[in-house]
């Protein structure tokens, strides 16, 4: 059971100070894997995923000027030891008020998304590491580079780039951002192959969910995902998994269409619609392939998706949850912020930020029995895993990858992944 922990640092005391959900405390001398250590790093990333801001130990007069005053050191005030800011009997007193509000704060915000999921993806992200670098072609392509991107994964004298460093929260749904590190999101993926093998014998591979967004939303429901897939086993033009033909397959079959659709024009239609663009561009692509109004051939392909459901779902949430329209959650129950957020955007919002944990979360299983001295891992691109590879463990990431096929509070959903090798040593 996650508990909350003061620690003596904290409190300046002799013992460390434990909070429960049920309201009691105990004094200890331990810590706990179950526990969140208050003002650490892990308390702060926990903060973030409930979208609310916790009490203080100290009067909050106090900390807004203290704020004001250590904003430019750029020192947080809650690292600061209340005990040697207060007197003696307003800390006492203090101490008392706020376990009570902490510990209110703390049945009202579980740790289970957090302890569950979000740690795992965190153990995963700090496990990447420094790429190694074609010097040369590293050269070539900072004198190419117009954004000055190929600069941030200069090679050591070793011949490694740094390691990434990604942030989770500086989008609201959580998908990442680079803090540190190479630019491996947004550099020209025409660059990526100065990225090379570290082993003698190896390759750099990448592994990725294909489909990933529409898959989340099939898979919402119970053995969907599965029945849908199957639904189309009789046409001739979809493959295994191809959920984009699928989507051109069934609107024709239902007579949505009066003439097929290819590929990429299902695929546009499908992510335009996930994302509530405007009608009339989706319109656009169809250009009068449609064979009932678009109004209503919208509202069919999100029938299709559980589109119409789920945002009836996501709007019930922001109305009924008392917060003031401030989040919505995920499949996961992660919070994602959603205040001054268009109803539109709901689904998209909720589809993003689920997707985001399903990947981080099938690569944190991927990689989770494979070899260290056979495999490195390297870089999330969002839906996919970058891989430095020894030959000899090649065969070894197919049962890896059907292990991450399935994810948690996905039981009947299987996620296709695809492998694809980048570059590999001569």
């Amino acid at each position: 059971m996650a508990t909350l922990l003061l620690s003596n640092k904290t409190t300046g005391l002799n013992s460390h100070l434990r909070s429960y959900k049920d309201g009691s405390s105990m004094f200890c001398n331990d810590i706990l894997s179950s526990d969140i250590i208050v003002n650490s790093k892990d308390w702060f990333q926990y903060l973030k995923t409930t979208c609310k801001e916790a009490p203080s130990l100290l009067p909050e007069t106090q900390r807004k000027a203290l704020e004001t005053v250590l904003r430019e050191e750029e020192i947080m005030v809650e690292n600061l030891p209340a005990f040697l800011l207060l007197s003696k009997e307003e800390y006492q007193t203090n101490l008392h008020r706020y376990m009570k509000e902490l510990i209110s704060f703390f049945a009202l915000n579980p740790a289970t998304y957090f302890f569950d999921f979000f740690k795992k993806e965190v153990d995963l992200l700090e496990k990447m590491q420094g790429a190694y670098i074609s010097e040369d072609l590293y050269h070539k392509y900072r004198i190419q580079d117009t954004q000055g991107l190929v600069s941030t994964f200069s090679p050591n004298r070793d011949g490694f780039a740094k390691p990434v460093k990604y942030d989770s929260f500086k989008s609201p749904t959580g998908r990442l951002v680079v803090t540190e590190g190479p630019h491996i999101l947004t550099i020209n993926k025409t660059y990526r192959n100065m990225v090379q093998t570290s082993f003698e014998k190896g390759a750099i591979v990448s592994i990725d969910y294909v489909a990933l967004e529409p898959s989340v939303l099939l898979g919402r429901t119970s053995g969907a995902l599965s029945n849908w897939l199957s639904s189309t086993q009789g046409s001739t033009n979809s493959k295994p998994h191809d959920i984009y033909q699928q989507v051109a397959d069934i609107l024709f079959q239902r007579n949505l269409l009066r003439t097929p659709i290819d590929r990429s024009e299902a695929k546009s239609i499908t992510l335009r619609t996930l994302y509530g663009a405007q009608e009339d561009l989706i319109g656009q692509i169809l250009q009068g392939k449609s064979s009932v109004p678009l109004h209503d051939f919208l509202f069919e392909l999100r029938e299709l998706f559980g589109i119409n459901q789920l945002m009836n779902q996501l709007q019930s949430e922001r109305r009924m949850r008392n917060n003031g329209g401030k989040y919505i959650t995920n499949h996961f129950e992660r919070r994602i912020p959603t205040e001054g957020v268009e109803d539109y955007k709901l689904v998209n919002y909720w589809t993003q930020s689920t997707a985001v944990d399903v990947a981080l979360l099938g690569f944190a299983s991927l990689i989770e029995d494979l070899n260290p001295e056979e495999v490195r891992p390297l870089f999330v691109l969002h839906d996919a895993i970058f891989l430095d590879v020894s030959l000899s463990a090649v065969s070894k990431l197919k049962s890896a990858i059907n292990k991450a096929k399935t994810v948690p509070l996905f039981p009947n959903s299987h996620f296709h992944l695809k492998l694809s090798v980048e570059s590999q040593s001569q």
